[in-house]
């Protein structure tokens, strides 16, 4: 009894059709910005300079060396950005860090990549990080700890049944941390 294939899967997420719908026209209305960026500014610096491939989105920028940044350093940019937007947030952050719900170090065995395990009511989340010193791994921990603070407090306000988000929502946090660090960056 769908209307189209896309009102079942927003369904599936817990998404509205008007708010999917918002999120698309929105998008399409900004893709100059992703297209400004890519193919004006990117390219550029990159220095291609034939036509751009999808491939190139991810090329390194020439003669940019990347910041080394120790543990320390990322989770102070980190902390400094969500604090500038609100400190109850990055209290969430600190008292994660603090009890332990934060594993950065790479060891042997250990799982590659980045994870916040979503925890039920009353009890903080877990992230997974593997920081290597790259910059770049400032933008991980930030993702991640999005995620994690999301986490928090939507199990604040719901109860066991209802606090994990669907996929498309829970993503919506970890962009707006990301944001949030770019700025930190641009400034």
């Amino acid at each position: 009894k769908y209307q189209t294939p896309m009102a079942a899967r927003n369904h599936i997420n817990g998404l509205d059709d008007v708010i999917v719908d918002t999120v698309l026209d929105v998008t399409m209305e900004n893709t100059g910005l992703f297209k400004d960026y890519f193919v004006n500014i990117k390219k550029r610096l990159a220095g291609i300079r034939s036509k751009m491939s999808l491939t190139d989105i991810y090329v390194p920028i020439k003669g940019i060396n990347k910041k080394k940044m120790s543990f320390e350093e990322s989770m102070n940019t980190v902390l400094d950005a969500f604090y500038a937007f609100s400190p109850d947030i990055a209290n969430i952050i600190i008292d994660m860090e603090r009890k332990r719900f934060l594993h950065s170090q790479p060891q042997k065995n250990k799982w590659i990549g980045t994870y916040s395990y979503p925890t039920p009511p009353a009890t903080l989340p877990y992230t997974l990080i593997n920081l290597t010193g790259d910059e770049n791994d400032c933008i991980e921990l930030v993702h991640e700890l999005s995620h994690a603070v999301h986490n928090e407090l939507s199990c604040q306000k719901n109860n066991v049944l209802t606090y994990t988000p669907s996929d498309p929502l829970a993503e919506i946090a970890s962009f707006f941390g990301e944001m949030l660090m770019f700025d930190k960056f641009f400034e």
